[in-house]
């Protein structure tokens, strides 16, 4: 327990820092720049996100691999021919893939981008220099998926707060000195990514056993790792369309100005996720040891007290956006007619991603399992109800019906789809897990904003409003902490072991 404590507490506060630098720099890159350049950094991020669609699962399965090794359930070799297989297919993938984007990049320039200010070939450029970046930091992810199955959170998160400083914060001398060229940000982007890459992939080398006198693993070996690899791809490659054709198709309808706005208000509803993210890539590999040691009572008991603690840490946080949406974006814009136009947007997606974050620990167990079928029929059928929902809101209601799809979408996910499958591989009902673990604390988190109702805080200055939210979300982040049956007692012997020590 002390590891995975460990390994949560490290993966918080690499976490804490990367949202925090690249939520603190959106300013200064929206300032350099100007936000059709960020309308650009935007599209990057998606491509980079669409660019997960060749992974298909394969990052995952090795995850999952390395995690069975470290618990003695499989072979070294087994382990080495899965790493060199993926690598190869990964390093294939990656080329073609930054060539092709390369390749394509005038025609995005003129046919999907809506350029207003920066020329044609400014565009081109960048989209040209996004490959290379995009195929690196997805090589990366290869190689740190792996690290994380062995369990070393702490490393990662290490390497993931140094990388974000170069990344976010050393890049805004560089923004400034070439007076707000994004060509400048996408050429110092490759730079960090293969910096990243290279360091990654040393650690990784190391974990892995030595293949020197060790028998190959025959390819019969590997096929219960390629079936659980089949399953996971087809899920991954559905989730990739889902989280991001809502930005393919508003790339391509809105200007290029605005879809920087909508970036920005994507982006800090990102920040729900982010808080999601420690406890997953801490709890996935744990629950999959318990598992493969057929200790099922302490998988059960491990869903139900991370899924409690992701409670905690997520939705003090949706609460502050729900209440302050509009104080949030104009402290990050100072643009008062783009913030009303976009705070709906960042309230939804918000929304959006907090019930995701909690609907995830029901595909967490079928990890552990190692059978994720039911997470693929799951969806498949998100995926055809939501296209045609985001269809019909985005062509009516522009952006802000993408962002009310995705929030209505995630609530019939966790009450439709959730419970339907929780009764498969739990030992208790849905109903009581959505009661004791959610509920209580969501509504212990809702109580300090209720007294915000009587006044009308969006009138407070450009800060001001920041100050105010952040203040209350230390209140309810503290009301939902004292909700919480898993974290209430640790809160209460911390207290009397401190002063108890006092008193000596």
């Amino acid at each position: 327990m002390n590891d995975i404590r460990r390994n949560i507490g490290a993966n918080y506060l690499s976490q804490a820092y990367v949202a925090a630098v690249s939520l603190l720099t959106l300013p200064a890159y929206t300032h350099l720049m100007g936000a059709e350049a960020y309308g650009l950094v935007g599209f990057y991020a998606m491509l980079q996100a669409w660019f997960q669609l060749l992974d298909a699962g394969l990052s995952a399965a090795l995850a999952r691999e390395a995690s069975r090794y470290n618990s003695g359930t499989i072979s070294p070799a087994v382990l080495i021919r899965l790493k060199q297989l993926l690598e190869l297919v990964f390093g294939l993938l990656a080329f073609a893939g930054a060539t092709g984007l390369a390749l394509a990049s005038e025609q995005m320039a003129t046919g999907w981008l809506h350029v207003e200010n920066l020329t044609i070939e400014q565009a081109a450029l960048c989209v040209a220099l996004m490959g290379p970046t995009v195929a690196l930091r997805w090589l990366s992810s290869l190689q740190r998926s792996l690290i994380v199955g062995f369990e070393q959170q702490v490393w990662v998160g290490g390497l993931a707060a140094l990388i974000a400083t170069a990344r976010f914060v050393l890049c805004i001398p560089i923004i400034y000195f070439f007076s707000g060229d994004p060509i400048a940000f996408f050429s110092y982007q490759i730079i960090v990514s293969m910096m990243e890459f290279i360091i990654l992939k040393i650690k990784a080398k190391s974990l892995v056993p030595s293949n020197k006198n060790r028998k190959s693993a025959d390819i019969s070996e590997l096929k219960p790792a390629l079936y659980f690899v089949s399953q996971v791809a087809f899920t991954s490659i559905i989730w990739i369309i889902l989280t991001q054709v809502d930005k393919l198709i508003l790339s391509y309808s809105l200007t290029l100005s605005s879809f920087g706005y909508f970036t920005v208000a994507v982006q800090i509803a990102s920040g729900i996720t982010l808080l999601n993210t420690p406890i997953s890539t801490a709890v996935l590999p744990l629950m999959t040891r318990q598992y493969a040691e057929g200790k099922l009572r302490d998988l059960s008991n491990s869903y139900r007290r991370f899924s409690q603690l992701v409670s905690v840490a997520i939705l003090p946080a949706t609460m502050v956006l729900i209440f302050f949406s509009f104080n949030i974006l104009f402290a990050w814009t100072g643009n008062i007619e783009k913030s009303i136009e976009f705070s709906p947007i960042l309230l939804l997606y918000g929304v959006g991603n907090s019930l995701m974050s909690l609907s995830s620990f029901i595909y967490y167990v079928q990890y552990a399992h190692g059978n994720a079928r039911m997470h693929m029929i799951g969806n498949a059928i998100f995926l055809f109800v939501y296209l045609p929902l985001l269809y019909f809101s985005v062509l009516h209601y522009g952006a802000l019906g993408a962002a009310a799809a995705w929030c209505a979408a995630n609530v019939a996910l966790l009450l439709i789809w959730v419970p339907f499958v929780h009764g498969r591989f739990l030992d208790f009902s849905f109903l009581a897990w959505l009661g004791r673990d959610i509920l209580i604390v969501g509504a212990a988190a809702s109580l300090p904003f209720f007294l915000l109702l009587p006044f009308d805080y969006a009138q407070l200055p450009r800060f001001g409003g920041l100050v105010l939210a952040t203040v209350f979300g230390c209140l309810s982040m503290m009301a939902a902490i004292l909700a919480s049956s898993e974290l209430r007692p640790a809160l209460k012997n911390y207290l009397l072991s401190h002063l108890s020590r006092r008193d000596l």
